[in-house]
């Protein structure tokens, strides 16, 4: 038995993942909402920004004001610092610009009037606030709005005689031009600003079938199907943005027959008033009886048991239902001695293993084969049968449940996102007989985190 779990291709680092995820389950069994916890740094967001605003965050060659037409362009000088409010949706920018104003000054002073050009490049810090809103389709966007600024340098614009101080004229101008320089720089960043990217990526990735772990060579596949998506309002809390998701989804689970996608592309999303409770995801699994009849017999198939001077193998094995909810397999005998032995029991899972209960048996052969299946069903075919159903099974449980504990003590999905999380329940539950499969539950519950690690996506 080995791990398919891999950064490449596992559901669980999908949106267990990638976005990635806490669980909890509905009425129906079929039915399962994750509740996505996400957050996302204010140190995140100032990186990001430092990042993506360019040397010239402000640049208006028709700068209107009341002193003239002017070309001014605003250039960063300083790294931008950000730091957020308590319970609100809001952040507070700090950075240094250098302004610089080219054009024909038209004032007067003392009285007298003054028309000439100027070329003037003038320090200033800056204090600007940003109100953070997410649309419906996914595009992140802000409203800034610059509170007040202070000039590192003196403006003085020099008459040869007199010298003229500008710091009442460029308080001025930036009075009248302050909410479209915001402006600007909030058309500047909104191009990085969209989620949609990352939300479709995993969106698609978690309806995709992924192989989880094998069965032997054959490959154990588990989908989800999504059916919408909601969302609370961003919220900041000591320096951190938080939002939790929550999409209702229908989970799959099979054993070497891959699940048929059924995607659906990214919705909108609609607000959620409260966040999500922590709870339970329900994955149907479905193995084919044929195949499970399969690996029953690669188990039995090559043995062969004596007693006395008798000595005969299994040579079929069929899966049936049997009275009151057990389920029963055929062992069909064949050397010295033949006949039929019918095997009965029933699977429940106790403190998270699966076990075999109520094991019964009955004989249908030749006229010494009852005491041949009695010795049988005492010793090894009993071991044998609990072994070939529980062994496995519950290897496979422990292997998968291990694979996903170790990815979310800390899984990076770059360049989006960074996991960490608990798994505390991991079992199996509601066993089923069908005509032609075995069903049952896989129910897991834990707790998960997602932090955004590379929050603006360039399109």
């Amino acid at each position: 038995m080995t791990s398919l779990l891999n950064k490449k291709n596992s559901l669980f680092l999908v949106f267990f993942i990638s976005f990635v995820s806490i669980f909890y389950g509905q009425n129906n069994h079929k039915m399962s909402e994750i509740g996505v916890p996400v957050r996302l740094t204010v140190l995140t967001i100032e990186t990001e920004m430092n990042k993506k605003l360019k040397d010239t965050v402000f640049r208006d060659d028709k700068f209107k004001s009341d002193y003239g037409i002017f070309d001014v362009t605003a250039r960063k000088i300083a790294p931008i610092k950000i730091k957020g409010e308590e319970k609100g949706n809001k952040i507070n920018i700090e950075s240094t610009f250098r302004l610089i104003i080219k054009g024909n000054l038209e004032t007067s002073f003392l009285g007298i009037p003054i028309s000439m050009p100027i070329d003037q490049q003038i320090a200033m810090k800056v204090w600007l606030s940003s109100i953070f809103s997410l649309e419906k389709n996914w595009q992140l966007l802000t409203k800034t709005t610059l509170e007040k600024h202070e000039w590192l340098e003196e403006p003085i614009l020099d008459l040869g005689l007199m010298k003229l101080p500008l710091a009442k004229i460029a308080d001025a101008m930036l009075e009248q031009n302050k909410e479209g320089f915001a402006k600007q720089l909030d058309d500047q960043m909104k191009p990085h600003l969209s989620w949609k990217k990352p939300i479709t990526e995993a969106w698609d990735n978690m309806q995709t079938a992924m192989p989880i772990s094998e069965w032997e060579k054959d490959t154990v596949w588990a989908s989800m199907q999504a059916e919408n998506i909601a969302m609370t309002a961003l919220i900041c809390q000591k320096d951190t943005f938080f939002t939790w998701l929550k999409i209702p989804i229908k989970a799959v689970g099979t054993i070497k027959d891959k699940p048929k996608n059924n995607n659906k592309t990214l919705p909108d999303f609609t607000l959620l008033t409260e966040k999500p409770a922590f709870g339970e995801l329900k994955i149907k699994t479905f193995i084919d009886k044929n195949l499970a009849e399969q690996k029953m017999q690669k188990i039995f198939g090559e043995q062969e048991f004596e007693f006395k001077k008798y000595k005969s193998k299994v040579e079929k094995i069929s899966i049936y239902n049997g009275k009151n909810n057990l389920w029963g397999v055929e062992l069909q005998m064949k050397g010295s001695i033949n006949g039929k032995m019918f095997v009965e029991a029933i699977p429940i899972n106790k403190k998270g293993k699966i076990e075999i209960q109520k094991l019964s048996y009955r004989i249908d052969g030749e006229s010494d084969f009852p005491a041949f299946a009695e010795w049988l069903f005492k010793g090894r075919i009993k071991k044998q049968i609990k072994k070939a159903i529980e062994e496995p099974l519950n290897q496979q449980i422990e292997a998968m449940k291990k694979e996903i504990e170790k990815k979310l003590e800390n899984y990076l999905v770059p360049p989006y996102a960074k996991i960490q999380g608990k798994l505390k329940q991991f079992d199996w539950n509601n066993f089923i007989l069908t005509e032609k499969s075995i069903e049952a539950d896989l129910n897991i519950k834990g707790e998960w985190n997602v932090e955004m690690i590379g929050f603006y996506i360039i399109h």
